[in-house]
């Protein structure tokens, strides 16, 4: 709840309510309790309201109430499925908020994410490093609404636009009642305060002159070593390790079950290696659409290299949840002077994968207790692959600051 050192200090607090603004200014009475000190520089505030709740039918109410109790110069936010701070999950009507003093943040927002993915990266970059030639950019926080995201556009023109290295992480507005907002709201020149809220956009935030660190954790585990792929014909994935695709699946899982798309979309995927610069291993997992038992194929979301490395992997409970703890584990070890996180997780996680919609919460408060940390559900997760921004699906990611 509290976190602090001479040049950033954070405090976090949420409350749960049917009046937007009541309920935001209660979040931001606790939030400002909880940081106690301002430190030199601006402050920036992060609110993430629950989708289904009243606050996020108003967020311009949100950002006011924002600005008024912690006179935050830069406020931005968005939908969750499930909100929570380190200290509690107010629930279907909740608004979390996340107070940040002497940060200095740098946030843009491009809009027409749908009809032109590459431009509003290019435009997200460009305003991201102006006016450095060496821009500072320890981390870039993205929002986006995931209806309109089309991730290979727009995160390749991410990679090429921002300093080599930078980590992209970041999460999905909420969908409910067909709107997915991304808040943005800064002071004038005049004092006043400017509002943003739009769709079919996306919003980044870098923290210059902090340092971060950052864990993925995974829902799907792999039931299979990686295998060579040698044999590919556009989705369809015929051969591993020169044995037919259809054969080295079906060993692994009942062919009844492969057969059932409903059980085989939501339980299983195939999934690519990738090594991580602490040596563990994530993958970048693949849907199945079908399988074929007469031509023994299976057919994939999205292509595969021939001549790649790809494993087969179910959604599993227990495994998933040793996943989460070792990397709260690692993340204790790396993360010395953290004085806030940023925790973004699936839809699917939560009470759908482990019974509890506090699961996640509670780890990670058991890990770094005291901490303030705020969270939210997006139905889309980004965090860096092999030193890349990469979309996921069904994982979480801890981003932690100091």
């Amino acid at each position: 709840m509290i976190g602090s050192s001479d040049g950033l200090g954070a405090g976090s607090g949420s409350a749960a309510g049917m009046d937007p603004t009541l309920t935001t200014v209660q979040a931001c009475v606790v939030a400002m309790a909880h940081l106690r000190t301002r430190h030199p520089g601006s402050t920036a505030a992060l609110a993430f309201v629950t989708a289904a709740g009243p606050a996020a039918r108003d967020p311009a109410a949100i950002a006011t109430a924002v600005r008024e109790v912690t006179g935050a110069e830069l406020i931005i936010g968005c939908c969750g499925g499930w909100v929570w701070s380190e200290s509690g999950a107010p629930g279907e009507a909740g608004v979390c908020v996340l107070v940040i003093s002497g940060c200095n943040a740098v946030a843009a927002l491009a809009p027409q994410l749908g009809r032109d993915p590459a431009g509003a990266a290019r435009r997200l970059s460009r305003e991201l490093t102006a006016g450095s030639e060496a821009p500072d950019l320890p981390l870039v926080l993205l929002l986006f609404d995931p209806r309109r995201l089309r991730p290979a556009p727009f995160l390749s023109a991410m990679r090429e636009g921002l300093p080599p290295g930078t980590p992209v992480l970041g999460g999905g507005s909420a969908v409910e009642n067909g709107s997915a907002w991304l808040l943005l709201a800064h002071t004038t020149s005049g004092g006043g305060l400017e509002i943003g809220v739009r769709e079919d956009a996306a919003l980044a935030v870098s923290l210059p002159g902090t340092r971060m660190t950052w864990g993925l954790t995974q829902s799907f585990q792999p039931i299979t070593d990686a295998m060579e792929i040698t044999a590919v014909h556009g989705r369809d994935l015929q051969g591993l390790d020169g044995r037919d695709a259809w054969s080295v699946l079906s060993e692994h899982v009942d062919p009844g079950l492969l057969i059932d798309d409903a059980w085989r979309w939501r339980a299983m995927t195939a999934a690519m290696p990738a090594r991580t610069p602490d040596d563990r291993t994530h993958y970048r997992l693949i849907p199945i659409e079908a399988v074929d038992p007469g031509r023994r194929t299976v057919r994939l979301a999205s292509p595969v290299p021939a001549g790649g490395r790809l494993a087969f992997n179910l959604r599993d409970t227990q495994r998933a949840g040793r996943d989460l703890r070792a990397m709260l584990q690692r993340l204790r070890i790396r993360s010395a002077g953290a004085r806030f996180g940023l925790h973004i997780d699936a839809a699917d996680r939560g009470g759908a994968l482990f019974g509890s919609e506090e699961h996640d919460r509670r780890n990670v408060a058991e890990a770094f207790p005291g901490l303030p940390v705020v969270g939210w559900r997006a139905p889309r997760q980004l965090a860096p692959l092999q030193g890349f921004p990469e979309a996921h699906f069904s994982s979480a990611a801890l981003l932690l600051m100091a």
